[in-house]
């Protein structure tokens, strides 16, 4: 059975409003990436970093994908540790009928540059 015109144009108008909808949350994302002072940020960790007697070096800081952060840091201990890596976080909130607190879980892979090798790390958090 063909389409009627009417169910057409709404079928169309449905089809146009869904890519529309889209274009703007792809613009959205765009525009958070690309004007995010990120960079600005870095320095400041570094800047609180050294404040308080420590040196932190952040190569260059981006938002993660998917809840995957990259990442890249200069530690210096006598000489240079660079990190380069992946971490993902996510958090479990507390269930008071269960009485079991909030867990913050991360898991993250990191190469150490100076050993040539990769460690893994998993962290739990927990917030009574």
């Amino acid at each position: 059975m063909a389409m009627m015109p009417r169910q057409k144009a709404r079928a169309t108008l449905a089809r146009l409003s869904a890519i529309a909808a889209l274009v703007a949350v792809v613009a959205f994302v765009a525009f958070v990436f690309l004007t995010f002072p990120f960079d600005e940020l870095a320095r400041s960790l570094e800047a609180q970093v050294r404040g308080s007697g420590g040196e932190l070096t952040i190569g260059r800081m981006r938002a993660g994908l998917g809840g995957v952060t990259a990442f890249w840091q200069r530690h210096r201990l006598g000489r240079d540790i660079d990190l380069v890596g992946l971490e993902t976080a996510t958090s479990v909130p507390p269930m008071p009928l269960v009485k079991t607190p909030a867990l913050q879980l991360t898991a993250g892979v990191a190469h150490v540059r100076l050993t040539r090798t990769t460690r893994g790390t998993v962290g739990v958090r927990w917030k009574p």
